[in-house]
């Protein structure tokens, strides 16, 4: 946006604004400085601003994913049986202990 202030008489200043737009389009996810000036071609007065101009991103996400997991346990369990072996052919129960 640039400005020009015109004055007739200094007691009674008349102030003019003029807007104009000017695209920048940095690389997604980058920040640029450009220098911007505006001239009065008349009186080839000008004014310069360096204005930075940011582009944001799209968020990058990435995730891992085990496969397999093993836990740990400071304790154990122990079986025991009496017997390891009972034939139940004509098709009765058996019983350990």
């Amino acid at each position: 946006m640039g400005s020009v202030t015109a004055s007739d008489d200094p007691d009674n200043p008349a102030a003019q604004t003029f807007t104009y737009t000017r695209s920048i389009t940095p690389r997604a996810g980058t920040c640029v400085k450009q220098l911007n000036t505006a001239t009065i071609q008349e009186t080839s007065q000008s004014s310069s601003q360096t204005v930075q101009v940011c582009s944001g991103a799209d968020l990058a996400v990435t995730k891992t994913a085990a496969t397999s997991f093993n836990r740990q346990y400071n304790w154990s369990i122990n079986k025991a049986v009496d017997k390891n072996i009972v034939d139940t052919v004509s098709g009765g129960s058996a019983t350990f202990n």
